[in-house]
């Protein structure tokens, strides 16, 4: 499949992506995961999905003005439309190709990102590297890869995504690479709430943990707190959905800072050698880490309670959200309204 739309073909949605009624009616019979106001009064047939409301609280508290970001698994450009109006570049990836839908939503809020449809995970950075090579190419003078710090971004969000993946320490792994030193990480997935470092296979023997074709692999919340440490990664905040009991799944999100050190405790004094091996070398992309340099992305940390580590500094993922009541979405956070935009 071919890169669309470009940065040009984005010039024609607001010219060519005006709805009349009867465009409105063939959009709205397509398969809608996000709940999308077109025109006033008009929503798209999504489901309403009470998660993206996590995902968009912490996207609020992020000073994303000027900033790159990357939205993995945009689907129809709900968050990627929020971060693209407060005026950043954003580029928007997914597996599914949903350009007739990001043009209206595009068309409909008045605003521009760049999406590249069909991109599997496993093929992210492979994907991403093939894009920047064609802008390269085509800019008067330039050598492909000769901009090394547009390899970056400010700010990646990875929404929804990780418990449909066979391997999710892949993906955190790509997603992290691409953030800069001082950007943000955000990641919303399903997960176990439990103290136990453990991944859980959506079918345990009886029953399946989310009973859909696409769900595979839910890490338990204390693991994807060390996972994302040992990714060089720090836990800033984090919030959740669902009653966090034991064994219980949850919506998790949690935003992170990129830096240049992994944030192990006194308890996990082995942290950094456990990725000395060809393995985690070869699902993890190392090599790509040392991003461009700039100051922190600004974070306001939300209302609810956190928990921090006192050794590291670092938020207590699992330990947050045992103290923290669970959020309580307004029904306005699960649709996007035309008003939501200035």
């Amino acid at each position: 499949m071919t890169l669309a739309p470009s940065p040009d073909a984005n010039t024609d949605v607001a010219e060519s992506g005006r709805l009349s009624g009867e465009s409105l009616s063939g959009l709205f019979a397509r398969e809608w995961y996000y709940s999308i106001e077109l025109k006033p009064g008009q929503i798209s047939p999504g489901a309403g999905h009470p998660s993206v409301s996590l995902t968009r609280q912490l996207v609020a508290r992020s000073d994303v003005q000027g900033a790159r970001c990357l939205d993995i698994g945009c689907m129809e450009g709900l968050i990627s439309t929020l971060m693209a109006a407060r005026g950043a570049e954003v580029t928007s990836i997914d597996d599914k190709n949903k350009v007739d839908q990001i043009r209206a939503v595009q068309s409909a809020f008045g605003v521009t990102f760049r999406y590249l449809p069909g991109i599997a995970s496993m093929h992210l950075l492979d994907r991403l590297e093939q894009d920047w090579n064609l802008q390269y190419a085509s800019r008067d003078g330039q050598r492909p890869g000769s901009h090394p710090d547009e390899r970056w971004f400010d700010v990646v969000v990875c929404s929804g995504v990780l418990y449909h993946v066979w391997s999710p320490l892949h993906v955190l792994g790509a997603a992290r690479s691409l953030v800069r030193p001082g950007g943000l990480l955000i990641v919303e997935t399903a997960a176990i709430h439990s103290p136990r470092a453990a991944m859980t296979f959506n079918f345990d023997g009886t029953n399946y943990i989310y009973a859909h074709p696409s769900n595979t692999w839910f890490p338990s919340d204390t693991l994807l707190d060390h996972q994302l440490r040992m990714l060089k990664l720090e836990p800033l905040d984090c919030v959740h959905l669902g009653a966090a009991t034991p064994d219980s799944v949850i919506r998790a999100a949690i935003v992170c800072r990129a830096v240049d050190h992994m944030p192990a405790t006194g308890a996990e004094p082995d942290m950094e050698a456990m990725t000395r091996n060809y393995e985690f070398i070869d699902l993890v992309p190392l090599r790509h880490f040392k991003g461009a340099a700039g100051e922190p992305v600004g974070y306001r940390p939300g209302p609810w309670k956190r928990v921090m580590r006192p050794d590291i500094g670092t938020c207590d993922v699992h330990q947050t959200f045992k103290a923290q009541p669970q959020y309580a979405p307004e029904p306005s956070e699960m649709v996007l309204r035309l008003g939501d935009v200035e």
